[in-house]
């Protein structure tokens, strides 16, 4: 074999060299833009998966207090409590009338607590109870604020009231207080 087809086959080689090198070089971009299409998949997966889940524990949790607020609720109603039968005098004299308002209270600030935390999903709570709830609420909401100056604690049932006031807002400030219990400072 003469010089000049050495020459010829070693140009060969280090042509087919860089070649597989590019080869080589492409399909590790290759794999590293599969892998990354990958790992969005599952990020986007695992995102809905975990809202589903959300969803699906704020029904399931809703769903096991509901029966006992709405028990709560026909007692308040029955009591005077809702639509501005008794004042909030009335109530601080009547022991199951406060132990009524409290129990149904801490329930809620309790599951706020999980809305307010993303525990639990407030679109589908407002969806399933929002309007009636937040009607309660603002209708409480004299004797929420006459228990934080009783206690001198601006935090009790804020959870609660934040959670209503999320809820207001996603629905465009479209509940009105129709509170009619009378609150007057101590």
């Amino acid at each position: 074999m003469s010089a000049k087809g050495v020459d010829v086959k070693l140009i060969y080689m280090e042509e087919l060299k860089d070649i597989s090198s590019i080869i080589a070089n492409i399909s590790i971009v290759i794999g590293v833009i599969i892998g990354v299409l990958q790992l969005i998949k599952f990020v986007k997966f695992t995102k809905a998966d975990h809202e589903r889940r959300q969803k699906q524990s704020t029904l399931e949790f809703f769903c096991d207090i509901d029966s006992e607020t709405h028990e709560l609720e026909k007692k308040m109603k029955v009591g005077g409590i809702l639509h501005g039968k008794r004042s909030i005098e009335d109530i601080q004299n009547d022991q199951n009338l406060k132990e009524l308002i409290r129990r149904y209270l801490n329930l809620m600030n309790r599951f706020s607590v999980g809305v307010n935390t993303g525990v639990y999903d407030i679109a589908i709570f407002n969806q399933t109870a929002g309007r009636r709830i937040t009607r309660i609420y603002d209708q409480l909401y004299p004797y929420i604020l006459h228990r934080r100056e009783e206690l001198h604690r601006n935090t009790i049932y804020s959870d609660f009231e934040n959670m209503i006031e999320n809820i207001k807002r996603m629905n465009g400030n479209s509940y009105s207080n129709s509170g009619k219990l009378k609150h007057s400072p101590l």
